[in-house]
This record gives structure tokens, C-alpha cells and sequence, in this order.
């Protein structure tokens, strides 16, 4: 599978956690809730995990044995929803809406997560004057 040996050795511990009858196997229940843990930091609420990433195992209600964990670990560990976090997903969405590179979008973004200090998502009419004279590089004030 490809998976570095410590990946591997952390997959085992929380296989065994969640073989709680010691069976070597996993009930799709007990899968799914292995795999809700592994993605709780990236997905706080369960409904928001995409269903690309839940295991056709778990929709199909088969068991999985350790090396369908390994399996579904190696076919997930690079997948753009694991890899991505929410916020950079709705940056790439903005650029691709208004065909800008995302490098761009991304510098707007750093610049104006910097004026919204108390990171509320939005920024007072002064704040806007700073945002704007940062991104457009302008010194003078009036020339706003």
C-alpha cells in the first residue's frame, strides 16, 4: 500500500480501539465511526464529510479487515478533500467563478485577513481604505 511504516503502526492502534470483540474485522458501523474520527479535525460535523471519501465498504455494509483500513487509507491519504481545507476550497471556487489565478485570490485574501482584525469575516469602511491602499500599493491617502 505504500504507506510509511509509522502510518501504518497508528492505523493498527486504532484498528484494534475499534475491534472492541477482537475478531480482526471492523463492522461498517464501527468503519465509519474509525473513519469519522480520523476526519473529525478536518470535518467537525459528520454531514459535512463528502461521500467521495466514505468508503463504498461502508455504503454497502460489508465488515473490513486491517487491510481494508490500509486500502481505504492509501486511495484517500492524497485526496483533494483530505488535503484541502474548507476555506482554501472556497478560495479556489472564487478564482475559478471570476477566472482570476488563485494566487491572486489568495493575496487578496491574505491582505484582507489582516485589515479584519477581529476575524469577523468583515471589515469597517477604514479598515477598507487600508485593505485598498495595500493591495493597489498606494502610500498617499488622498489619492483614494
Amino acid at each position: 500500500y505504500l504507506l510509511p511504516a509509522g502510518q501504518v503502526i497508528q492505523a493498527w492502534k486504532m484498528f484494534k480501539r475499534y475491534d472492541v470483540q477482537d475478531v480482526g474485522k471492523l463492522s461498517a458501523i464501527d468503519f465509519q465511526l474509525l473513519i469519522r474520527s480520523v476526519l473529525r479535525d478536518r470535518f467537525p460535523r459528520a454531514k459535512d464529510i463528502p461521500e467521495e471519501i466514505i468508503s463504498q465498504t461502508v455504503l454497502k455494509g460489508e465488515d473490513v479487515t486491517f487491510l481494508g483500513l490500509l486500502e481505504w487509507l492509501a486511495q484517500n491519504s492524497f485526496s483533494k478533500h483530505l488535503l484541502v481545507s474548507s476555506e482554501q476550497k472556497f478560495i479556489r471556487e472564487i478564482a475559478r467563478q471570476y477566472g482570476v489565478s488563485l494566487p491572486e485570490v489568495e493575496h487578496v485574501k491574505f491582505n484582507f485577513d489582516r485589515y479584519d482584525t477581529d476575524n469577523s469575516g468583515m471589515i469597517s469602511s477604514h479598515e477598507f481604505k487600508g485593505l485598498m491602499h495595500a493591495l493597489l500599493g498606494v502610500r498617499d491617502q488622498a489619492a483614494l
